[in-house]
């Protein structure tokens, strides 16, 4: 969460409003990619972020320009486990936009690099926002 709280667009977003009472967050670790190797290191956290009621927000959001990967998946929409674009740098950078009426957005951020890499907004189920409220805290 201290990656997240430094990146300006979401500090914008969050601006008066309180943590389990207009948004609640739930984090997950994932690799890079999920071919890559079971290293142990998950590199990649995938932020939830849900807001009540929903928010618009304009403004500079980071994002994934692109992936040495994106078009190489077969058809079970898997990559080779020794795909050399693994291994090969994403390209990242800034665009001019953000959520409208959303209640839910998703953080992609690189945990090597120190950063929020990815910000979009997602689509969620009534039963997500409610679940995520009532084990909020547990």
């Amino acid at each position: 969460m201290e990656i997240v709280l430094q990146e300006k667009a979401i500090e914008g977003m969050l601006a008066d409003r309180e943590e389990g009472r207009d948004y609640w967050i739930r984090i997950g670790y994932v690799y890079e990619h999920r071919e890559a190797a079971n290293t142990g290191e998950k590199p990649i956290a995938m932020v939830h972020m849900y807001f009540d009621p929903p928010i618009s927000y304009e403004g500079e959001f980071p994002v994934i320009l692109s992936d040495p990967c994106s078009g190489r998946r077969g058809a079970d929409e898997r990559l080779d486990p020794d795909d050399p674009c693994m291994n090969e740098p994403k390209e990242y950078g800034r665009v001019h936009g953000g959520p409208v009426d959303a209640q839910s957005i998703v953080l992609t951020v690189d945990l090597r690099r120190g950063e929020v890499v990815g910000v979009f907004q997602a689509p969620v189920t009534v039963e997500e926002i409610e679940d995520t409220q009532r084990r909020y805290g547990q």
